[in-house]
This record gives structure tokens, C-alpha cells and sequence, in this order.
């Protein structure tokens, strides 16, 4: 077999090319010292100082001393066979221990998936983002209690847009809202449709803050502060959405159906 081809085998088995190289041509010289290995393969003498060593560590080249001057030998190509075997047995020995590992390890990757995750997002791209999050909903409804007059001022620009895009993806919004005139103009804007809206007395029922619920994510809207909070918790989410379904059966009996008043 050619050099060259020789040298393309080992490095399959695990070896570098100047390894594989500087290996082939000591079994070819015999023990030589640095000199003429550079002289026969055409590499450098510092760079083969670094292969020497990296194949003294293999376990593929030894030092033998002859009248003071430092020689390297290849070691038998057994030594090859000897590598292969203990690379395998080593592969074997870790294939177990994961083998052993892996219930451990897949608990603790459930443990990671249940945990709750919490975002903050600030300013109006933070709100903005925070909107967006609940687009990505598989559940398709989300319940939410929020000020239409705050979001109009906070995000004038975005909302039209964002209700467009929520109507597009069929997510329906169970929504309890204080019953002032941006949340009038709000219905006036958004035919009866999908959203289950009950308008609650403004004077009695304060919104300073928004609060949704949409798939395994809950998350908090300051307008004022603008600045959003998002977390993602199947437990925490399922049990908002056992409040809020709570509070909306006493908001439909104290409040009303904007959409009613507005052709009552």
C-alpha cells in the first residue's frame, strides 16, 4: 500500500494527518532522530516536536538514546490493533454508564420542562412582545382582564394591528373590562364575533394593570410603567384559568354585555 493511501487510513482510525504521517515514515526509517524526519516528510522541526509528543501519548512512537543523540521509534504496528481494541472498550464502558445515567438524566430534563420560565419585557417593544407571546397560542382562547383605554394610549399604533392579526389566528379573547369610553369605542371597532366581552362599572372596578391567560403563559401589563412580565407554568396558568373562570360568573352577573347595550 502507497504512503499516502496508508497515511489517509490511520487518520480515519483516530490519527491527524501529520501524526499519521510522521508515524508511517518512522516505521519506514526506523529509530531516527528529528532531522531526518523533517528531511522526509517535509515538516517543520517545531511542528513535529508537537506531533511527536501528541504520539507519544498515544502510545504509538517511544525514544530510544544512541550515543546521545535522541532518536524516535514507531512502536510495532500491533501496538495499532491494541489502540483499537481499548477504544472500543472504552466506548463500551460509556455506552453503560449512560445506559445507567439515563433515568437520572431524563428526570431531571422533566424537572427542566416543568419548570416556570419568566420573561421581562420593557418599554413599548417589551409590550409589544409581550401581545405577541400570546399569538403563539395552541389553545386559541385567552382570558384576560384589561383597561382598552390604557392599551389605545400606550400602543395606539400597534393594537388595531395585533387585534387583526388575533382575529386571523381565530384565538377568541374572554375578556372583563371596565366599562369606560375607550372600552366603548373599543366594541365599536370590533364586531361580535369570536370575543366574549363582559364591561364591568368603571367607578367600582379599577384596571391599573392588564393580566392574561393564553395556553401554559400568564402574563402581567403595566401601561404606565410599560413594562411586561411573561411566565410560562402549566400549573400556574391552569390554576389562573380556575380564578378567572371564578371571577367571570360573578362579572356576568354585575356586569354586561357591551355588544348588547350597544344595539339594546
Amino acid at each position: 500500500m502507497e504512503q499516502t493511501a496508508l497515511v489517509k487510513k490511520l487518520s480515519a482510525l483516530g490519527l491527524d494527518e501529520k501524526e499519521a504521517e510522521a508515524y508511517v515514515t518512522l516505521l519506514e526509517l526506523g529509530p531516527s532522530p528529528v532531522s531526518a524526519l523533517a528531511h522526509k516528510t517535509g515538516l517543520n522541526r517545531s511542528s513535529l516536536y508537537v506531533v511527536i509528543d501528541r504520539l507519544q501519548k498515544h502510545g504509538l512512537v517511544g525514544i530510544a538514546a544512541d550515543k546521545g543523540i535522541r532518536r524516535y521509534a514507531a512502536v510495532p504496528p500491533e501496538r495499532l490493533e491494541r489502540a483499537a481494541k481499548e477504544r472500543l472498550e472504552k466506548a463500551v464502558l460509556t455506552r453503560q454508564a449512560i445506559e445507567t445515567l439515563l433515568p437520572e438524566i431524563r428526570s431531571l430534563a422533566k424537572q427542566e420542562r416543568h419548570r416556570p420560565r419568566m420573561l421581562v419585557l420593557q418599554g413599548r417593544e417589551g409590550l409589544r412582545r409581550a401581545f405577541e407571546e400570546s399569538l403563539n397560542n395552541s389553545e386559541r382562547v385567552m382570558r384576560v382582564f384589561s383597561h382598552a383605554s390604557k392599551i389605545g394610549k400606550s400602543l395606539p399604533d400597534y393594537l388595531p394591528t395585533y387585534v387583526r392579526e388575533r382575529f386571523k389566528r381565530g384565538i377568541a379573547m374572554y375578556g372583563i373590562h371596565p366599562a369606560d369610553e375607550g372600552g366603548m369605542e373599543y366594541v365599536r371597532h370590533v364586531p361580535r364575533g369570536i370575543d366574549e366581552l363582559i364591561y364591568l362599572p368603571e367607578d367600582k372596578f379599577k384596571f391599573p394593570s392588564d393580566f392574561a391567560i393564553f395556553g401554559n403563559k400568564i402574563a402581567f401589563m403595566s401601561h404606565e410603567q410599560q413594562a411586561a412580565v411573561a411566565i410560562e407554568s402549566k400549573g400556574i396558568a391552569d390554576v389562573m384559568k380556575t380564578l378567572y373562570d371564578l371571577a367571570r360568573k360573578e362579572a356576568e352577573r354585575i356586569g354586561f354585555d357591551p355588544h348588547a347595550k350597544q344595539h339594546g
